[in-house]
């Protein structure tokens, strides 16, 4: 039992541990520091200097291993294929506060490759035992203490990058002749095509050992799949690495742009606060680091992003929840045997999949034509129904969730993200039944009232099916046959009297008539409706038409401006 507690604890203390600076304090503070820095993986030595930035973090810049340093580089130092030189030289500045030893040190371990792409746009190198010596110069120059090389600063001068280039020169003179003379040589003789596809190469394997990808790997994550095909027990889970063995090294841990995801909540994280077994919670935390990695680079974010990096591990985390939901039947107990049973990756693409599933549905009804003023466009629908669209079909190539669907009485806040990641079974089902809500729309507007929005005037783009459906519903309330019509601001004021008389709310009569009407009208042009879709529909827009008469005072005729929820032919005089 005791060890039970103490494993659950470990665990919580992953969600509780510091970030930023507070993490950086507790473990310059440990007496044991510069040993225990080198031994940190990578990737949570990144995390943690992105967060902190480099000039606070020179003291634990200082203590990183030649691995971290060159992992750093790799992470940072690169926009798409080629070397990033001004993202490259702050960690080399860094490097360089730690003296000259630490400094030659940590570059002898790094690809001398890396180095002479950085340096091969700020400099230009002589060989004067081969009589190279220019004539005259256009640009400041240094010379090495063995006078065998001349190298012209190209940088502008005395700017701040040629101090650090003739710093980071005599350094290297001064810990190691044959590096720094190794290094001049090759800026003298090895640069082209040839050296970046090496540097290149040699990155994309080091960053394989990290867990991340080459983009076309990442890719695969998205691929559909049918989620009845994954279950419990098909023992397809990931493999604990030998090295991770808690028995053997020091348990694994999350970086903490991918543990932050699970503070939030949700059945990930409910199930993997049920998990006491250490192995078991080093396999998973392994895991689910080289799963967000994947992600990562399907999305393609840049690893120097700090923000593109959280936002994406809470959509991999997200993704990941849903389809263990899924899977596991919102179960917790079924939820671990899940997590044991069953590879990371092959439950991350239910989520996608399901998330997939439910924009294919958004994206053949907009096709449709029903919903838009044009085929391809769903600007007929209204809030919170077009949100849910938009975050769907978005510009972004991942469908998203409408947050919008969790308030959607409440207006939107511009200031906050619209969207979301899906992340629960509940917000696959709000956003289906969203779907069904527009599919019931666009069948009543087109199928059972024959209304054609493609005929509305051309002034009138703020129409969209909602004020459709309530001005037809007004005129069966008003006894008229004729349901395809603007209503006049008269006919308002008389609507009022039958709809709402003592208040802003619809009278049951008003709900019964208008909901057994359009229930006719559907049954006769064969377009099914759900048994509460109907009564739904009819209470949402007799009460957003009541809401907005009740507000006028007595005799006033509404303003067509300020009526959202019924089609007015004419404008009236503000009241």
């Amino acid at each position: 039992m005791a060890d039970d507690i103490i494993a659950l604890s470990r665990f919580r203390a992953a969600l509780a541990r510091a970030r930023g600076t507070r993490r950086l304090d507790e473990l310059l503070a440990d007496p044991q520091a510069p040993t225990l820095v080198p031994t940190l993986p990578a990737l949570d030595v990144f995390y943690l200097i992105q967060e902190v930035g480099l000039e606070a973090s020179s003291e634990l810049v200082a203590m990183l291993s030649p691995e971290q340093f060159q992992a750093c580089l790799d992470l940072d130092a690169w926009q798409g294929l080629a070397p990033a030189s001004e993202r490259a030289w702050p960690w080399l500045a860094a490097l360089s506060e730690a003296g000259f030893e630490r400094l030659v040190f940590v570059l002898d371990h790094v690809d001398l490759e890396l180095l002479t792409l950085l340096l091969s746009t700020e400099v230009r190198v002589y060989d004067m035992t081969q009589e190279e010596e220019p004539e005259s110069l256009d640009n400041a120059a240094w010379q090495s203490p063995d006078r065998f090389f001349l190298v012209e600063l190209l940088s502008p001068p005395d700017s701040e990058r040629q101090s650090q280039i003739i710093r980071l020169l005599e350094d290297l003179y001064r810990g190691d002749l044959a590096f720094a003379k190794n290094l001049l040589m090759a800026l003298r003789w090895e640069l082209g095509a040839a050296i970046e596809e090496e540097a290149l190469r040699f990155r994309v394997a080091r960053l394989q050992d990290l867990g991340f990808p080459d983009p076309d790997e990442a890719l695969r994550l998205y691929t559909p799949i049918d989620p009845a095909s994954v279950k419990i027990g098909e023992g397809t889970q990931d493999p604990l690495d030998p090295q991770l063995d808690p028995g053997a090294a020091p348990p694994a841990t999350l970086p903490a742009p991918y543990v932050d995801p699970l503070r939030r909540g949700g059945f990930l994280a409910d199930v993997l606060a049920t998990i006491t077994d250490e192995r078991e919670l080093s396999r998973l935390f392994h895991a689910m680091t080289l799963l967000a990695n994947h992600a990562l680079g399907a999305d393609r974010v840049a690893a120097g992003d700090l923000g593109a990096v959280e936002a994406g591990a809470r959509r991999a985390a997200a993704t990941l929840s849903l389809g263990l939901e899924s899977v596991a039947g919102a179960d917790l107990v079924r939820g671990r045997q899940a997590l044991a049973t069953i590879s990371l990756r092959r439950l991350f693409r239910v989520g996608a999949s399901l998330a997939w599933q439910v924009a294919t549905l958004a994206r053949v009804l907009v096709k449709t034509g029903r919903v838009g003023r044009a085929r391809g466009r769903h600007d007929l629908l209204d809030p919170p129904l077009d949100a849910v669209f938009d975050a769907l079909l978005g510009p972004g190539h991942r469908p998203a969730y409408a947050v919008a669907l969790d308030q959607p009485t409440t207006p939107p806040d511009p200031a906050k993200p619209q969207h979301r990641a899906f992340a629960s079974v509940a917000d696959v089902r709000r956003a289906a039944h969203a779907l069904a809500e527009a599919q019931l729309y666009a069948d009543l507007v087109h199928d059972g009232l024959r209304l054609d929005p493609g005929a509305l005037p051309p002034t009138r783009e703020d129409l969209r099916l909602g004020a459709l459906l309530g001005t037809a519903a007004a005129r069966i309330i008003l006894g008229d046959t004729e349901v395809r019509k603007p209503l006049s601001p008269d006919e308002a004021l008389r609507l009022r009297s039958l709809l709402c008389p003592t208040g802003d709310s619809p009278s049951p009569e008003a709900l019964t008539r208008v909901e057994r009407a359009f229930s006719a009208v559907l049954e006769h042009a064969k377009r099914p409706a759900p048994p509460t879709g109907i009564a739904a529909l009819v209470a949402d827009r007799l009460g957003a038409i009541a809401r907005e008469l009740g507000r006028l005072a007595p005799g006033t005729r509404p303003d067509p401006r300020f009526m959202a929820s019924l089609w007015l032919d004419s404008p009236g005089p503000a009241g």
